[in-house]
């Protein structure tokens, strides 16, 4: 081989050598779970996420939450956040879907507060009323103790301000609610999925990926 003949060898070398440090930054950076993930939810849900958010934190210092909380938050399927916490039937259109929880609905009070006569009850508020909920309780409660935001309603009922209609999740952080049987007949229908929704390219993405299966085994261990 002539000394330019190995000159181009030794270049050859060094340039592929190049490529491959390059293409094995490249996957290592594909694998890192850093970053700003956004999500958004109801407020009823937000107790559920913190062990999830703290765990997230320790294991990821990189990682970054940016929670929103609120019906009319950013939406998921105009690609405003990376993912949503949602009870729908099923995903939206556009977006994929993990079902992590079906949350059957029951009514809750503290003793004192279903022994009480008349049974009042605390109903959600007027900006629901067109909801499935809502219509159950004005056919089924006589006695209203007070009209309140959906997030409010365990917390109030814990209190023993009033019985309320909830699903099953978010009364279990409240173990002094009792739930009342002679109702769950007549909620039966009121089963709603509990979805984690994103979309089909970012469910691979590490940072996505991550917090999305964070917060899905919290659900799921509930």
């Amino acid at each position: 081989m002539t000394d330019t003949g190995r000159a181009l060898a030794g270049v050859g070398r060094r340039t592929r050598k190049s490529i491959d440090e390059v293409l094995s930054e490249l996957r290592a950076q594909s694998t890192r779970v850093e970053g700003e993930v956004t999500l958004t939810t109801v407020i009823a849900l937000m107790p559920f996420l913190e062990k999830p958010l703290a765990a997230l934190e320790r294991a990821h210092p990189s990682l970054h939450v940016t929670v929103h909380l609120g019906d009319d938050g950013p939406s998921v399927r105009e690609r405003e956040v990376d993912l949503a916490l949602a009870i729908v039937k099923r995903p939206p259109q556009g977006c994929w879907g993990r079902r992590i929880a079906t949350l059957k609905a029951g009514v809750f009070g503290t003793k004192d507060a279903i022994a009480r006569e008349p049974r009042k009850f605390l109903v959600r508020s007027l900006n629901e009323v067109h909801s499935p909920e809502s219509a159950w309780e004005r056919e089924h409660v006589k006695h209203v103790a007070a009209r309140v935001p959906y997030f409010a309603m365990a917390s109030l009922a814990a209190r023993g301000v009033g019985l309320t209609m909830l699903p099953h999740l978010l009364t279990a952080p409240y173990p002094e609610l009792v739930e009342v049987p002679e109702y769950a007949k007549s909620l039966a229908a009121m089963e709603r999925p509990l979805w984690i929704l994103t979309h089909a390219e970012l469910r691979k993405v590490p940072r996505v990926s991550t917090v999305m299966n964070a917060v899905a085994d919290a659900f799921e261990a509930t």
